[in-house]
């Protein structure tokens, strides 16, 4: 699949590979700086570098969501091209839901971390 996406010189697996590497990472990287920060471990240069990276998984989501995904239902054609629309859509939204669940990791995590505190 690799070699027949590069002959036709699209890049889409490429893209599709990378950046869901990147994302997963990214969002590993970001909950790994969120459980060690609730834990009141002192903060380490990557730490900076992780948040910074946080912004990678939701605009890989909205790359696959919006241009692999809902611009094929306009330009798809046939059947196949409907289903690879509603994959990349499905895949683009899951990819978006993962990485709030992340963002909800940190909510919960300062909320915990600080419940016998007060403010």
């Amino acid at each position: 699949m690799l070699s027949i996406d590069f002959i036709a010189g699209d890049g889409l697996v490429l893209v599709l590979v990378l950046g869901a590497i990147a994302a997963g990472v990214a969002m590993l990287s970001y909950g790994l700086r969120v459980s060690q920060l609730a834990f009141g471990r002192a903060k380490r240069p990557w730490m900076s570098a992780a948040m910074l990276f946080n912004l990678i998984p939701p605009g890989f989501a909205v790359y696959v969501l919006a241009w692999r995904g809902l611009r094929l239902f306009v330009v798809g054609t046939g059947v196949s091209g409907l289903a690879t629309a509603g994959f990349f859509t499905v895949a683009g939204a899951w990819t978006m839901y993962s990485w709030t669940k992340v963002a909800e990791l940190e909510r919960l995590s300062l909320a915990m971390g600080t419940a016998g505190e007060e403010t």
